[in-house]
């Protein structure tokens, strides 16, 4: 009976993803990997290609390493580097608006537990240098935070064979004359 209830979860999760967001059902691959190089820090890695269909159309791919400090429990901090590529649409036919960009990262991850569930606020800058095969190359700022919250489902903590849930939203503000909102992302997954 669980198995049914976990599949009409994800069921409902890909429903109500697939009705609220794009008008086309794309992908987003991800590898998340990290491990520490010395007591407290920590190489983190990122790659991601992103596709506006299931299996085709490249949307994006970038691949993010960041070393991380962990001062202690509660809190640490990150400086890192981002190879990004954009490609246009292949279905419009306009393949003059792919780019490519280079992103320095510096932020830092705040731990607060609230009972059994893991709270973290991550507050990340990034100096952007974007380049398109139409004009110079433009540099950006821009600030992100995120609040994420990992909740077990059937355990007091989140350990190997607990089921959780984690949800976040993460805001993106321009800096560059002056703030400038630029995109809200929510997520929500089981694990």
């Amino acid at each position: 009976m669980m198995r049914f209830q976990y599949f009409l979860i994800i069921l409902l999760l890909f429903i109500f993803q697939r009705g609220f967001s794009q008008s086309s059902l794309g992908a987003w691959y991800i590898y998340n990997g990290s491990f520490f190089v010395k007591e407290k820090t920590e190489l983190f890695f990122e790659t991601q290609i992103r596709l506006r269909e299931i299996t085709s159309n490249k949307e994006e791919i970038f691949f993010r390493p960041i070393f991380i400090h962990h001062f202690n429990s509660k809190w640490n901090g990150g400086l890192g580097y981002t190879y990004h590529i954009n490609f246009a649409d292949a279905s419009s036919g306009d393949n003059d608006k792919s780019s490519h960009e280079n992103r320095i990262i510096l932020q830092a991850q705040i731990y607060t537990p609230a009972g059994k569930t893991n709270i973290q606020h991550r507050l990340r800058l990034e100096q952007r240098w974007i380049t398109s095969t139409a004009s110079d190359t433009e540099t950006r700022q821009r600030f992100r935070y995120r609040l994420q919250a990992k909740v077990p489902i059937n355990s007091s903590k989140i350990e190997k064979g607990v089921f959780f849930v984690n949800v976040y939203n993460e805001l993106f503000i321009n800096l560059q004359d002056g703030l400038d909102f630029d995109q809200n992302r929510i997520y929500l997954a089981p694990g």
